[in-house]
């Protein structure tokens, strides 16, 4: 019998799947957990009897650098791994917040992603395959070492973004892309939110985007300035970069910027250090995280009724713009205050086919503040998912959407 508020760390994969076929059989709640960059942000919504840290799977199973893939364990940080693939001039194009932190596991589990996600998509768009863990014991893996591996149904996706409710990741493969011959940042001043959101639209009309692209207000920036800040990296080919540079400043400089630079080498890493981890600098104790997912043509009017409300609320607000895709909103203050801006966002969201996400929020609202929203009309083929994947409901029972 498993004793209950243990942590374990299993050495060899074989050693985790007989603990869980044991946890399943006892009906022992289990939580898988890597550097625990991702799953910390709203853990109350979960009760574990058993932790299982995957740290110690570290090894580098197969890199293949002339076949551009690699397989290695989830308990390897994403920082170790980019140390490795550098080498060889390639990299895996994700920029999750804390890649020192971050392991290969759980960033699939999460599907966690950052600025870069503009140009190369997500997780889901560089994994191969898996080995994954099941409930009862099961060593399964899907996909392939190939990136041509099309036959069949594409198991690993499934347990992308599962957050360890389907099954232990111990595995993955990766496709993986050759560094750029240069990277360059334009950093430019706006005394909008609508003026930098004009460059951002038009850039994105490109045939091809820039690596990365972010707008942060006054207080993203830790008062640097009271202006927004909008920053743009290229990458590429350094023609291709040139050329983008020239176009990218003439954009700017239509909306009469108060300060247009360039960034360059340890200045530029820097800068995009920064803005990659503000999900995690921002989730202080008393911060409440939101990710509002929402179309570019909504951003103007988004941002707008976020400052809005939160006058209204008396709360303090924080606001970023990550990949023109997501409006993260940080706020500040009491927590009925709090709960009812949640709700007046989350309506908004809803009216407008958008979503929004509780990332992170202080233990005084768990249970007043509903993480993910109203489940979605494929709900229940997530049930059916999780019901034959894990029949006794051990792996991370209730902390997805509608309690799953």
């Amino acid at each position: 019998m498993i004793t209950h508020m243990n942590v374990i760390s299993p050495q060899i994969i074989e050693n985790l799947s007989r603990t869980l076929a044991r946890a399943s059989d006892d009906g022992v709640r289990v939580s898988p957990r890597g550097g625990n960059s991702s799953q910390d942000k709203f853990l109350q919504a979960t009760h574990a009897d058993l932790i299982v840290d995957l740290r110690q799977f570290t090894r580098v199973i197969e890199y293949e650098p002339a076949n551009l893939t690699a397989s290695v364990e989830a308990g390897m940080t994403l920082a170790a791994l980019q140390n490795i693939l550098r080498e060889h001039h390639q990299w895996l194009p994700l920029d999750p917040p804390q890649p020192e932190r971050a392991t290969i596991g759980g960033i699939v589990a999460a599907n966690a992603h950052g600025p870069m996600r503009l140009r190369y998509g997500t997780l889901r768009d560089w994994l191969l395959g898996a080995r994954v863990v099941l409930a009862d014991g099961t060593i399964i893996h899907g996909g392939g070492k190939v990136v041509k591996n099309v036959a069949g149904y594409d198991l690993p996706k499934l347990f992308v973004g599962s957050f360890g409710t389907l099954g232990v990741i111990v595995e993955a493969t990766f496709k993986l892309s050759p560094l750029p011959e240069l990277t360059r940042t334009l950093r430019a001043q706006f005394s909008s939110h609508s003026a930098a959101l004009n460059v951002m639209l038009a850039i994105a009309h490109w045939s091809v985007l820039p690596n990365a692209m972010e707008l942060l207000d006054p207080l993203a920036t830790q008062h640097e300035s009271d202006a927004f800040t909008l920053l743009v990296q290229l990458g590429g080919a350094r023609a291709s970069v040139e050329r983008q540079t020239r176009d990218s400043e003439a954009l700017c400089q239509q909306q009469n910027p108060s300060q247009l630079i360039t960034l360059e080498g340890a200045a530029e890493a820097d800068a995009w250090r920064r803005v990659r981890d503000l999900p995690a600098t921002l989730g202080e104790a008393d911060i409440t995280l939101l990710e509002w997912r929402l179309l570019p043509s909504q951003l103007d009017d988004a941002i707008s009724h976020t400052y809005a409300l939160a006058q209204q609320q008396h709360l303090d607000c924080t606001l970023f713009v990550r990949a023109l895709q997501a409006l993260w909103i940080a706020l500040r203050g009491d927590d009925a205050n709090v709960s009812a801006l949640v709700a007046q966002l989350r309506a908004r969201a809803t009216e407008h086919k958008g979503h929004l996400v509780v990332q992170r929020m202080p233990p005084s609202l768990a249970g007043s503040v509903d993480v993910w929203g109203a489940p979605r009309a494929d709900f229940v083929i997530m049930q059916r998912l999780k019901a034959q994947f894990d029949p006794h409901n051990i792996l991370n029972p209730g902390l997805l959407v509608g309690g799953l």
